[in-house]
């Protein structure tokens, strides 16, 4: 069996233990020689494949606790200078729980620039969750407030859907693309 994650000899704290995996150490095949016949020398039967197997541990049989191996957010950002006076923000991956922070504190420092405006493109982006949709929620108010324009651009299908499902598919007025959202800009006063 192989292992996912760093094998635990000591003792897990509850926490670790409700989110770990238990996995045997014997071979799955255990009792099988190598043509997959069993001790007796017979292939398996039908009725021996429709029983429910016994997964407890036999005696001697090793099992290991193993945490979960945490998931890394996948979230990459790369900004542009489209033109003077504007910045684009380029989104890939999953905008969710996990990485909606990390969008929501460049967010907030390009506002906070000399920049005009700022395009959010989220062309490229896989998943935008309830957490990404607050953090451009948040970024139009604060563009808004400091009199800046928030431009989206090159919404995907999950993005228009999250969109429709927050009500803003006829409040938010997105672009095909970067170059069309930087022609549509009209300078903040």
């Amino acid at each position: 069996m192989t292992f996912h994650g760093p094998q635990t000899t000591g003792a897990l704290n509850p926490a670790e233990l409700d989110n770990a995996e238990l996995h045997n150490t014997e071979p799955d095949n255990a009792g099988l020689d190598n043509a997959g016949l069993d001790n007796t020398g017979r292939a398996p039967s039908a009725s021996d494949l429709s029983t429910p197997a016994d997964t407890s541990p036999g005696p001697g049989a090793r099992w290991a606790v193993v945490p979960p191996t945490p998931r890394r957010p996948d979230l990459r950002t790369r900004l542009s200078r489209p033109c003077d006076g504007a910045v684009a923000v380029h989104v890939l991956g999953d905008v969710d729980t996990a990485t909606a922070h990390r969008l929501q504190d460049l967010l907030r420092h390009r506002l906070a620039s000399t920049a005009r405006a700022v395009v959010l493109d989220l062309s490229a982006v896989d998943f935008l969750g309830v957490r990404g949709l607050t953090v451009i929620a948040h970024a139009r108010h604060r563009a808004a407030v400091r009199g800046k324009t928030l431009a989206v651009t090159g919404t995907s299908p999950c993005v228009l859907r999250a969109f429709r499902a927050a009500g803003w598919a006829d409040e938010l007025p997105t672009h095909p693309d970067v170059e069309r959202a930087v022609a549509s800009l009209s300078p903040a006063r």
